[in-house]
This record gives structure tokens, C-alpha cells and sequence, in this order.
């Protein structure tokens, strides 16, 4: 079915160009980049809430589905459900540990001074992630948790 394909390549091509872009803009400057954090994170800024945007519908459309009284609907959105409901959470892991490593490693004693990732950058990142994580995983509990309730 073309349709649940095309689907899931969309999920997975979000989830990823989320977690290459925050990657490279968290790693870049600690492994000389020409680039600062500050100037990493306007970018970040800009091309993640899109993602973020295509994530939260692919959300709302798996969960909205698999209520959905008709069988075949349920069965076109089924194939995303682990999909959904994992990937988010990888997600977040991967640029938490990813902005932890670079912020220790660019503030450690030996680092040039005035290179390192700042307090308040690390702060947004992980706001960031946590929206990643909340835009798509909000629907998920929701879904999961009043589906158990009605077994």
C-alpha cells in the first residue's frame, strides 16, 4: 500500500532530519566548525519547528485513526503506531546525550576560553527536545493510555 509507505518514509525522514540537525548544530562548533552555538542555535530555531510541525500531524493522524470506528482506517494508520510512539523518545535521547557531551566537553578546564556551549543554549536545546518529545508523544499517551482503560 503506496499510501502507508509514504507514510512512514515521512515519520522517518522527520525524526531523523530532527535529530541530524540538532546533532550537527550541537557538535559542530565543539569539533571547530567555523560556527558559535549562538549562531547554531538561530538555525536550529528555523528549521526544526518544521519538522516538529509534520511530526505532531503524522501524531495526531495514527492516533486519531486507531479510534476510529472503521476497521480500515484503523488498519492504515497501525503500521506507524510503534513508530510514533518510539521514535520520539529515541529522538530526544539522542540530542539530549549528544548536548550533554558537547556542553561538558566544550566548558571542561583545558577548553579555549569563551568556546564553550553556554548555560543558557544547553537550557534551550533541552527545552527543544522536550517540545520534540511533547508534540508527538502527548498524542501517543493519550491514545495508549484510553485505549487500556477500554480493554
Amino acid at each position: 500500500m503506496i499510501l502507508v509507505t509514504e507514510r512512514r518514509w515521512l515519520v522517518i525522514a522527520s525524526l531523523s532530519s530532527t535529530v541530524a540537525v540538532f546533532l550537527f548544530f550541537i557538535l559542530a562548533p565543539a569539533l571547530g566548525y567555523p560556527l558559535i552555538y549562538e549562531d547554531a542555535l538561530e538555525i536550529v530555531q528555523i528549521v526544526v519547528p518544521v519538522f516538529m510541525g509534520y511530526l505532531g500531524t503524522a501524531a495526531q493522524f495514527v492516533f486519531a485513526q486507531n479510534n476510529a470506528s472503521d476497521p480500515k482506517l484503523r488498519r492504515s494508520a497501525t503500521p506507524l503506531l510503534r513508530l510514533m510512539v518510539r521514535g520520539p523518545i529515541v529522538a530526544f535521547v539522542v540530542i539530549i546525550t549528544a548536548s550533554l557531551i558537547a556542553y561538558g566537553y566544550t566548558n571542561r578546564s583545558d577548553a579555549p576560553m569563551d568556546s564553550g556551549m553556554s548555560l543558557s543554549l544547553l537550557s534551550a536545546i533541552v527545552t527543544a527536545s522536550l517540545a520534540l518529545l511533547t508534540v508527538t508523544t502527548n498524542a501517543a499517551v493519550a491514545y495508549l493510555f484510553a485505549a487500556q482503560s477500554q480493554r
